[in-house]
């Protein structure tokens, strides 16, 4: 009976992570219609930057990232890390930009709780990492 209860256990974790995958697929189908659709004048149809992110996605994986960066990163390492994770085109300049502006707004609100610090490199560069 146990194995049967574990077997069952893999069998929905599985299924689980399938079903994330496609989620995180049709997200960034989604966006790039919606983008198309945009360039082509369609307000209509145009999908807000939200819809991007599932609920606590983005959180999700910018604090993983921050907890497995010994040095911190910066903006732009974030963005990328966001971007690949979530299966988007890296190449898309307008959904980078996009991105970009997300993670920035998502780190000064992480800043304001106190989960996230950052230092400034001599360059102007922000350095984020998680609060200790």
């Amino acid at each position: 009976m146990i194995s049967g209860l574990k077997a069952k256990q893999w069998e929905i974790r599985r299924r689980i992570t399938d079903l994330e995958n496609e989620i995180k697929a049709c997200r960034c189908d989604l966006v790039s219609i919606s983008e198309a659709l945009r360039i082509f004048g369609d307000l209509e149809a145009y999908v807000k930057p939200e819809a991007m992110f599932g609920r606590g996605d983005l959180a999700r994986t910018i604090l993983d990232a921050l907890r497995a960066s010994t040095d911190g990163l910066d903006m732009r390492a974030l963005s990328e890390i966001v971007m690949q994770a979530n299966g988007f085109d890296m190449n898309d300049a307008k959904l980078a930009a996009t991105v970009r502006t997300r993670v920035n707004n998502a780190m000064y609100r992480y800043l304001q709780k106190g989960d996230v610090i950052n230092r400034k490199r001599p360059d102007g560069t922000r350095i984020w990492r998680v609060a200790p």
